[in-house]
C-alpha cells in the first residue's frame, strides 16, 4: 500500500468527526456523510495488506472496515462500531453467578470457528495470531465478532519462523515463541483454549481442547471447519457409558481404544439381552398364525372409510381382544392409530354430544368407542391422542382451520403429536392459499383481516413459514391500500390501514416509508379536501379539524369556515356569519367581516332587534363602526307594534281588543304604555294607562267596549296611537279592528 500524500490524509480525516477520545490512539468517530458512527485506532503494529483484505471481503463475525490509512509509521483504522460485551466480559460474569447455558457456549464457539473459517480463507490464509475471550465481542443481537487484527500476518508459505512473536501468554500457540512459523492451526491452537475455558468440566470438550493444543501443529485439527464440527457433537452430559467408565482404574475417556473396548462389551452383553428378549417374545407375544386373520379382517373395516360406526367399533375390538395394543410392535400401533382416528372422525361433530376440550363435541358412541378401547391396553395418553386427532380429522375433512389449529394445542406431549402437526400445517397451507385468492377477488378490510388472523394464529401455533406469510401479505395489502387511496377510495383504503395497524409489530418496517398512521391522515386529508371541493364546508371544516397539526390541516379548517360564513352571509343568515368569523377571528379578513356580518344583522331586525342585536350594536359602537350609532340610537328608542282582535260579540254587545308590544327600546329601560283610540270620524273616544311599566319584549291589551243595536263597531275606522313615559308616540295604527281573537289573550 502507498503513503497517502497529504491532501489525501486531509480529506480522508475530513471525512470523520471525532465523538468521543477512548484515549491511547483509539475514540469513536461519525462520518459527516451518512451520520453513522464508527471505531477509529491507530495501529503502531499492523499488515495492511490484512485491513485490505478485510475491507473488501465482508462476514458477519468480522467487523467492517470502512477505511484505513497509513500516517507516518502508523496505520490509522477506521471500522464498524460493535455494541456488545467481549467474551471475557460474558464469561466473568458467568463464572460470578450469572447464567450462560450449555447451547449458548456451544452456538459462540461454532460461530468463532465460522470467523476462522472466513479468515483463513483468505489468499494467503490471515492468521489473527491473538485469538482470546477479550478479543471476541458479542454484540446486542448475540453475533459473534473476532476483533483486534493488530497481530494478524498473512500465511507465508515455507517461512521458518515468524519475524515478530507476537501473542497472548496463557493462549499463544508454542510456534508464536520463535519455534515455527504461524499458520492456520495457531488459530485452532488458542480456540482450544478457549474451549477449555469455556467447557471446563465436559469431557467430550477437553478431548477436542487437548487434540486442538498439541505441542506439534501438525498433531492438531488442520482446519476451523474440523474442529467446528468435533464442537457440534459435543453433549452436555457426556456418555453415561464414560462415566461409568471412568470408575475403573486406568480407564481415560480420552483414550479412543479404551472407550471402543467399553462400548464393544456393553453392545455384547445388550446383543445377550436382545437375543434373549427376541426368544421370549417369539414364545410368549407374536400373534399366533391362526389368529392372524381375524386381525386382518379388523384392520380392513376398520380402514374402509364407508364403515358405519357400530362395525368400527366391533372391528376395534375384536383387533384388541387379539392383539392387545400393548402387545403390538411399534408399525401396527401407527396404523391402528391412525385408524381409529379416522373412526373417531366419524363420530365428531360441531354441536351434537359431548362437548370436548377443542370446541367440538364428540357423539355418545365416539365417547364409548374410546372407553372400549381403554379397556384392550391402550394407555390415556394413546386414547386421548386418538380422541384429539380425530377431531382434528374432522376440521380438516370441512375445512375448520382454526379448530384444527386450537385441537393441535391440546396434542402436546400426546403421540403422534409432530405427525398431526405437519398434516395441519400443510392443510393450512393449502388453505391459506384460498385465502389470498379471496382477498384478490374483493380487495376489502374484512377479507385482509379474515386472512391476516388466521396467519396470525398459524404463527401462535409454530407455523415455521407463518412470519412470511404475514410479511408478505401485509405488503400485498399496503400496496392495494395505496391504490385505493390513490383513486380516491378514501374510505376503503383507511379500512385496510386499519387492519394492518393490528399486525404492525408482526413485520419489519422501512423508516423511509410513511408510517400507517400518517398514511391514513394523508387519506383523511384528502378525503377533507374533496369534500371541502364539493362545497360541504361543514362537513369539510370538521374534517380538517379532526387532522388537528397534520400538514395545513387547521389553515384549510378555517378556509372551510371562512366560505361558509361567507355563504351565510350571502344568504342573509348574519348570525350564523358572525359567529363563524368570529371563531376563526385572525384569519384573512375574518374581524372585518364579522363586523360586517353583525352590522347587516342589526339592520335586519332594527325594528324588533333582539338580544343578540343589542350586543352586537354594542360591539359595533365600540368599533366605532360606520351607522352604528345611528343604529344605536334607533334601537334604544321605545316602539310599539300595535295588534287588534275580537274580544266580545254578544246582540248589542260589543268588545275590541288592542294590544301595543314594545318591539325595541332600552335593554334595561321600562315605561308604561299609553293607549289613545281615536275615531276617524269623531275624534279621540278613549284612552288608557298601562297598570305596570313594560319592558322591550313585553306588551299590555286594553278593551274598547260598546252596547249598540245600531252600530258596529267592526265595520268603522279607528286610529290608535301609543305613547312612553315621555310622551313620545311610540307606535300608531289606523283601519278597521280585526275580527279574529288576539293569541294569548290576558286582561291588562
Amino acid at each position: 500500500m502507498r503513503d497517502m500524500t497529504e491532501l489525501e490524509k486531509l480529506c480522508e480525516q475530513a471525512l470523520y468527526d471525532e465523538v468521543k477520545d477512548l484515549s491511547d490512539g483509539r475514540s469513536i468517530v461519525r462520518d459527516n456523510a451518512s451520520g453513522k458512527l464508527f471505531y477509529r485506532k491507530r495501529l503502531a503494529i499492523y499488515n495492511p495488506e490484512v485491513f485490505s483484505w478485510l475491507r473488501d471481503h465482508k462476514s458477519r463475525y468480522v467487523p467492517r472496515i470502512e477505511s484505513f490509512w497509513q500516517d507516518g509509521e502508523e496505520l490509522v483504522v477506521v471500522e464498524e462500531l460493535i455494541q456488545g460485551k467481549t467474551l471475557e466480559q460474558v464469561l466473568s460474569e458467568a463464572e460470578k453467578g450469572d447464567s450462560l447455558p450449555f447451547e449458548e457456549r456451544i452456538r459462540i464457539l461454532t460461530e468463532l470457528c465460522d470467523g476462522l473459517s472466513f479468515l483463513h480463507s483468505a489468499e494467503p490464509p490471515i492468521i489473527h495470531r491473538d485469538l482470546k475471550a477479550s478479543n471476541i465481542m458479542l454484540t446486542e443481537d448475540g453475533v459473534v465478532k473476532i476483533i483486534d487484527y493488530d497481530a494478524a500476518k498473512l500465511y507465508v508459505k515455507g517461512q521458518k519462523r515468524d519475524t515478530q512473536l507476537i501473542g497472548t501468554q496463557g493462549t499463544a500457540a508454542p510456534e508464536q515463541y520463535g519455534f515455527a512459523a504461524s499458520d492456520a492451526r495457531t488459530d485452532i491452537y488458542a480456540l482450544g483454549k478457549l474451549i477449555e475455558r469455556m467447557l471446563p468440566d465436559n469431557a467430550d470438550a477437553l478431548r477436542i481442547a487437548a487434540k486442538a493444543t498439541k505441542i506439534d501443529p501438525a498433531n492438531r485439527y488442520a482446519t476451523a471447519a474440523q474442529i467446528r464440527a468435533a464442537i457440534r457433537k459435543i453433549r452436555e452430559h457426556p456418555s453415561a457409558i464414560d462415566r461409568i467408565f471412568e470408575k475403573i482404574p486406568g480407564y481415560d475417556p480420552a483414550v479412543f481404544m479404551h472407550r471402543i473396548i467399553a462400548r464393544f462389551g456393553i453392545a455384547l452383553v445388550l446383543m445377550c439381552i436382545l437375543l434373549l428378549a427376541v426368544v421370549l417374545y417369539k414364545q410368549f407375544v407374536t400373534v399366533p398364525a391362526e389368529r392372524q386373520e381375524v386381525i386382518d379382517n379388523a384392520m380392513e373395516t376398520l380402514s374402509d372409510v364407508k364403515a358405519q360406526p357400530d362395525d368400527i367399533t366391533q372391528a376395534s375390538e375384536q383387533l384388541l381382544r387379539e392383539c392387545p395394543y400393548d402387545k403390538m410392535d411399534t408399525e401396527m400401533q401407527e396404523q391402528f392409530r391412525e385408524m381409529a382416528k379416522l373412526a373417531v372422525r366419524k363420530y365428531t361433530s360441531v354441536n351434537i354430544g359431548e362437548p370436548q376440550e377443542t370446541g367440538l363435541c364428540l357423539s355418545k358412541e365416539g365417547v364409548e368407542y374410546i372407553t372400549a378401547i381403554q379397556g384392550f391396553g391402550v394407555d390415556e395418553r394413546t386414547a386421548d391422542a386418538i380422541r384429539i386427532g380425530g377431531q382434528i380429522r374432522y376440521c380438516l375433512l370441512v375445512s375448520r382451520w382454526e379448530d384444527a389449529l386450537k385441537a393441535l394445542t391440546y396434542l402436546k406431549g400426546l403421540p403422534d403429536e409432530e405427525a398431526e402437526r405437519r398434516a395441519v400445517y400443510e392443510a393450512c397451507g393449502s388453505a391459506s392459499e384460498k385465502y389470498v385468492q379471496k382477498f384478490e377477488e374483493k380487495k376489502n378490510s374484512a377479507n385482509a383481516s379474515a386472512t391476516l388472523k388466521f396467519y396470525l394464529r398459524l404463527k401462535n401455533a409454530g407455523y415455521e413459514e407463518a412470519g412470511e406469510l404475514i410479511e408478505s401479505f401485509y405488503k400485498n395489502v399496503l400496496s392495494v391500500a395505496g391504490e385505493q387511496r390513490d383513486a380516491g377510495e378514501y374510505d376503503t383504503a383507511i379500512r385496510l390501514y386499519e387492519v394492518l395497524l393490528d399486525y404492525e409489530n408482526e413485520v419489519a418496517h422501512d423508516d423511509s416509508v410513511p408510517t400507517l398512521r400518517e398514511q391514513i391522515l394523508e387519506c383523511d386529508y384528502r378525503k377533507a379536501q374533496t369534500v371541502m371541493d364539493s362545497g360541504d364546508y361543514v362537513k369539510g371544516r370538521t374534517a380538517f379539524a379532526e387532522l388537528g397539526e397534520y400538514k395545513d390541516a387547521a389553515g384549510k379548517a378555517n378556509e372551510c369556515a371562512y366560505l361558509l360564513a361567507q355563504k351565510y352571509a350571502s344568504d342573509a343568515k348574519y348570525d350564523k356569519a358572525a359567529a363563524l368569523f368570529a371563531e376563526i377571528s385572525g384569519y384573512k379578513e375574518a374581524d372585518a367581516r364579522c363586523l360586517e356580518a353583525k352590522y347587516n344583522y342589526c339592520s335586519q331586525v332594527l325594528n324588533a332587534p333582539d338580544d343578540l342585536a343589542y350586543s352586537y350594536i354594542e360591539e359595533l359602537t365600540a368599533a366605532d363602526y360606520p351607522g352604528a350609532l345611528e343604529f344605536r340610537d334607533k334601537m334604544f328608542a321605545w316602539h310599539a307594534e300595535i295588534e287588534t282582535g275580537l274580544q266580545l260579540m254578544l246582540g248589542p254587545n260589543q268588545a275590541a281588543a288592542i294590544r301595543a308590544t314594545l318591539s325595541s327600546g332600552p335593554p334595561d329601560g321600562a315605561t308604561h304604555i299609553l293607549f289613545e283610540l281615536i275615531d276617524n270620524e269623531f275624534g279621540v273616544i278613549d284612552t288608557w294607562t298601562s297598570a305596570e311599566e313594560c319592558s322591550r319584549g313585553e306588551s299590555s291589551t286594553v278593551y274598547y267596549q260598546m252596547t249598540s243595536y245600531t252600530e258596529n263597531i267592526f265595520e268603522k275606522d279607528y286610529t290608535v296611537n301609543v305613547y312612553s313615559d315621555d310622551g313620545a308616540l311610540i307606535g300608531s295604527w289606523s283601519g278597521c279592528f280585526s275580527q279574529d281573537f288576539l293569541k294569548d289573550l290576558q286582561d291588562s
